[in-house]
């Protein structure tokens, strides 16, 4: 449960979150042991992870991951995107709620 919950509070804020599998992260970890300086690239498009010559593929919900892709894992991202729709509620509903300052 806690991971679950870890995930989605990190992916709302942009922070890519992975599955590998057991070997793959093994092999990973003693990569890094073996040569820290290496840059490790996730592609999340292609879904992969690329550590020096070693290509591995993980796994993404397809929803974070297109939401990493495009940008609107930032819920601030949607509501300007679609303030025009916000408004058009806003001005439907019998009651409004405006803070005059």
């Amino acid at each position: 449960m806690r991971q679950r919950i870890f995930f989605g509070n990190a992916s709302t804020l942009g922070l890519v979150c992975i599955t590998l599998g057991y070997e793959d992260i093994k092999t990973l970890e003693k990569i890094v042991l073996e040569a820290p300086p290496e840059k490790v690239i996730i592609d999340i498009d292609l879904k992969e992870i690329i550590y020096g010559s070693i290509t591995t593929d993980f796994s993404i919900p397809e929803s974070t991951r297109g939401s990493l892709l495009n940008g609107s894992y930032d819920s601030l991202y949607l509501l300007l995107e679609n303030m025009d729709k916000i408004q058009q509620t806003e001005a439907e509903l019998e009651y409004s709620f405006h803070i005059e300052e």
